[in-house]
């Protein structure tokens, strides 16, 4: 990751993937802005840029100077270790409720 102050540049090596996001417009960085043609040159920048910053075992994402990252995971499904149909907060559990001291619980016969 890198920024010049309004915009940031993230790069995922697994599977080669850069997102560009203006920071001034778009603070919650809900845009990515990498694949739109009007911002290349920003993309282009800071990318030479974040090439210059690497160093150790990052020199491996590179190729002839340029980024080409590593190989994109296989995804292989895994169980859902019995989580199916799960919903909401679950872990911890709620403390059970105070019981109550002011009346002794009633009997019925």
């Amino acid at each position: 990751m890198i920024h010049c102050g309004r915009y940031k540049l993230i790069y995922y090596p697994a599977g080669n993937h850069r997102q560009l996001f203006d920071l001034q417009e778009d603070p919650q960085e809900l845009v990515n802005l990498a694949d739109d043609d009007r911002h290349s040159d920003t993309l282009e920048e800071l990318t030479g840029l974040l090439v210059s910053e690497l160093y150790g075992d990052d020199l491996n994402w590179l190729s002839d100077g340029r980024l080409q990252g590593l190989p994109e995971p296989t995804y292989i499904p895994a169980d859902n270790r019995g989580l199916l149909l799960q919903r909401g907060v679950h872990w911890p559990p709620p403390p059970p409720p105070p019981l109550s001291t002011d009346h002794p619980p009633s009997r019925s016969f």
